[in-house]
């Protein structure tokens, strides 16, 4: 294992473990429904800015509609 290789790990471990403190802190004060809204919100802010870092471009139009029964099925 490169030292490169190390540091993303410890970070991805880092994002893991805070994950679940953040979720318990916000059990304390918000409904569950927000939760799960917020948590929803805030990783799709994630997964745009490393589509627009990445430089890659959004699905297109015709699979939208997949994507999206996909996306709610997957969180039912």
């Amino acid at each position: 294992m490169t030292r490169q290789d190390a540091i993303q790990l410890f970070l991805l471990s880092a994002l893991w473990g805070v994950a679940f403190v953040l979720i318990k802190l916000s059990g304390e004060v918000f409904p569950p429904v927000w939760v799960a809204f917020l948590r929803c919100f805030f990783g799709a802010l994630v997964l745009w800015g490393a589509l627009i870092l990445g430089k890659n471009a959004l699905p297109p139009k015709e699979l939208w509609v997949w994507l999206v029964l996909v996306a709610f099925f997957n969180n039912v």
